[in-house]
C-alpha cells in the first residue's frame, strides 16, 4: 500500500482520520505493539528502536513519514502506540494530532497543507509543572461533544484535557441499586 520504508518489519499501532475529510489518515508505527519484549530486559536498550507517525492524504494510496521519535519534539525513546485527530473547535483551538505511548502524550497543531507544528508534551492539570507522565499511555480518545481528550495512563488512572473554554456539564451521580 505504498507505505514508507521506515514501516518495514514494524507494526501499525494506531490509526486516526479526519471525520470532515475521511481520506486524510494518520497512523503510528513502532517496533512493538506492546512495551514488553526480550530486548526490554537489557536496560541499555530503549523500549523501541524507532516510532513514526505516517500520513496519507488520499485514503492510503500514498503515505509519507511526518514525525518520528527523537525528532520534532518527540522524545528519542518514545514508543508511539496511539494517535487521534481532534478537529478545530469553535473556541478557537486549531485542529490537532495527539500521539501517545510509552513516555507520555504529545500534541501538534495542524497548519496549512496539513503541516504539523513541533510536538509538545501535553500539560495535564494536576501534574507537576512541565510534567508529562513518563508511563505507558494505554488509551487515547477524543470526545467531540465536550471537546476533551481522554487518556488512560498505566498506574495513573484516566485524565482529561480540555481543548476549549467550553463549560462542561457536571458528572451525574449514580445511585446504587
Amino acid at each position: 500500500a505504498n507505505l514508507p520504508m521506515v514501516t518495514q518489519n514494524k507494526t501499525i499501532t494506531g490509526i486516526a482520520y479526519n471525520p470532515s475529510k475521511p481520506s486524510e489518515i494518520w497512523a503510528t508505527v513502532s517496533d512493538y505493539s506492546v512495551i514488553f519484549s526480550r530486548d526490554i530486559k537489557d536496560n541499555n536498550k530503549p523500549p523501541a528502536k524507532g516510532s513514526y507517525l505516517i500520513y496519507s492524504p488520499d485514503a492510503g494510496k500514498s503515505w509519507k513519514t511526518i514525525a518520528e521519535s527523537g525528532k520534532n519534539g518527540i522524545p528519542e525513546f518514545a514508543t508511539l502506540q496511539q494517535v487521534i485527530y481532534a478537529p478545530a473547535s469553535s473556541g478557537g483551538t486549531n485542529a490537532e494530532i495527539y500521539i501517545g505511548g510509552y513516555g507520555g502524550v504529545w500534541n501538534a497543531s495542524i497548519g496549512a497543507n496539513n503541516v504539523l507544528s513541533a510536538f509538545k508534551s501535553v500539560k495535564w492539570e494536576g501534574v507537576e509543572p512541565g510534567g508529562n507522565f513518563n508511563m505507558w499511555n494505554t488509551n487515547l480518545e477524543y470526545d467531540p461533544v465536550d471537546d476533551v481528550i481522554i487518556a488512560s495512563i498505566m498506574a495513573q488512572g484516566a485524565w482529561l484535557l480540555e481543548r476549549s473554554n467550553k463549560v462542561l456539564a457536571p458528572a451525574q451521580s449514580m445511585e446504587p441499586g
